[in-house]
C-alpha cells in the first residue's frame, strides 16, 4: 500500500488534462424536450451514455453522439420504478441497464430498449451502494454500512447467493448518513472508497479482490486529520493516485453551513512525487476543469449556458494566442445556445 504524507506536499502545479487523457470528445446532448435535464451523474458504455438525473428524477439514455433514445424506468414505487438512483451501469453484452436505488433490497434491470427485466435480489440491504459487474457473471457491491449492516462489501450471483463477503469494519461505530461510497473503476479494478463524514481515522482506498474474497488497501494519506476535513476522498488513475479534502466549513446562513472549496492533490505511482494541482483542459484554451475521473474517463457534465459562458470568458480574456485554438473555441461558442441541453466532455484515460 502507498502511504502519502499530506504535510510533505508543498508545490502547487497547473496540470494539463492532455497529460492524463487522450483527445477530448465534446458531445452536445439532444435538445428534444423529453431529453432535457439540469443535473445528473454520467454512466458510460462503448455505445451509450446514461445519466441519472435529479431534475427530473430519471435515467436518460443517449447514444455516444448525444442522440436521446429513451428514459429507462421512471420515478415511483411500482415495478420498474425508483425514487432516487445511487449507482448504475450499462452492460452492452447483455443489452441491460442496471439501476441501484438508495436503500435498495434489489437492483433493477432493464433492456436497452426500455423493457423491464428480472430484478437482481440483493443479499444485503444497500443504503448507499456502488457495484461492479464481474466477468464471471457475479456482481460485487460495496455499501455505506449504516445501522446494523453486517458487511461493507460482498459478491453474489444474480439469484442473491453470496459468493464471499467482507465484514463491516465500522461495526459498533455510528456512521453519519451523510457519508458516501465511491468507486472510480479507472484501472479495471473495483476500488471502493468509503467517504466517512466527520471521520477521525485515516481510511484507505481499497481494491476488492473477488477471487481472494477480501478487500486490499492500496492507498492512504498520513496526517490528513491535521487538515480537519469534514470530507476527504481518494481514487486511482492508471498512473496516479488523486484525492481531495474539504479544508473546513463556512457559515452561509443563520443556521446553515457549507464546505469550503476542496483542495486537490495528485501522487505519481512510479516516482511517488506529489503536488497540489489545478486541472485545465489545454485542448480548450486552458479552461479550468473539475478533476472528475470515472469508468476510465475524464467526465464533465456541463449545462450549455455554463459551458458557453466559459468559452466566451476565454475569448474575451486575450489569453488564447493560438489562432487555431481561437477558431476552435469560437466555433464551439457559435454552435451553442444558452437554452440547449447539457454538454458532455469525455477523455479516455491514458494507460
Amino acid at each position: 500500500m502507498v502511504s502519502a504524507d499530506i504535510t510533505a506536499i508543498k508545490d502547487t502545479i497547473t496540470m494539463p488534462l492532455s497529460s492524463l487523457v487522450e483527445s477530448l470528445e465534446i458531445i452536445s446532448l439532444d435538445n428534444r424536450d423529453e431529453a432535457l435535464f439540469q443535473y445528473g451523474n454520467v454512466f458510460l458504455s462503448d455505445n451509450h451514455i446514461g445519466i441519472s438525473t435529479t431534475n427530473p428524477r430519471s435515467f436518460k439514455l443517449f447514444d455516444r453522439k448525444g442522440k436521446y433514445l429513451r428514459d429507462i424506468g421512471r420515478e415511483g414505487r411500482g415495478p420498474g420504478e425508483y425514487l432516487m438512483i445511487y449507482s448504475a451501469a450499462i452492460d452492452e453484452k447483455s443489452e441491460t441497464v442496471y439501476i441501484l436505488p438508495w436503500n435498495a433490497t434489489e437492483m433493477l434491470a432493464f433492456g436497452i430498449d426500455g423493457t423491464i427485466k428480472n430484478s437482481v435480489k440483493l443479499a444485503y440491504k444497500a443504503p448507499k451502494s456502488v457495484f461492479n459487474l464481474n466477468s464471471d457473471g457475479t456482481i460485487s457491491f460495496a455499501v455505506v454500512p449504516v445501522g446494523n449492516t453486517p458487511v461493507w462489501a460482498w459478491t453474489q450471483d444474480r439469484e442473491g447467493n453470496v459468493v464471499n463477503k467482507i465484514a463491516n469494519p465500522k461495526a459498533g461505530q455510528p456512521i453519519d448518513f451523510n457519508s458516501e461510497i465511491t468507486a472510480g473503476k479507472n484501472t479495471g479494478e473495483f476500488d471502493p472508497f468509503l467517504l466517512m463524514y466527520g471521520n477521525e481515522s485515516n481510511d484507505a482506498l481499497s481494491r476488492y479482490n473477488v477471487g481472494a474474497g477480501k478487500t486490499e488497501p492500496i492507498f492512504t494519506v498520513k496526517n490528513i486529520q491535521q487538515k480537519k476535513p469534514p470530507y476527504y476522498s481518494y481514487t486511482q488513475l492508471p498512473n496516479h493516485f488523486i484525492g481531495n479534502y474539504t479544508p473546513g466549513m463556512e457559515q452561509v446562513g443563520e443556521h446553515a453551513f457549507a464546505g469550503l472549496p476542496p483542495v486537490h492533490f495528485i501522487i505519481d505511482k512510479e516516482t511517488l512525487q506529489g503536488a497540489y494541482y489545478k486541472l485545465v483542459m489545454d485542448e480548450l484554451g486552458d479552461m479550468g476543469a473539475w478533476p472528475s475521473f470515472s469508468q476510465g474517463y475524464f467526465i464533465s457534465n456541463m449545462a450549455a449556458i455554463h459551458f458557453k459562458a466559459e468559452l466566451e470568458k476565454l475569448l474575451s480574456s486575450g489569453r488564447v494566442a493560438d489562432k487555431a485554438m481561437l477558431d476552435k473555441i469560437t466555433a464551439l461558442d457559435n454552435s451553442l445556445n444558452e437554452e440547449d441541453n447539457n454538454v458532455i466532455i469525455l477523455g479516455r484515460l491514458k494507460k
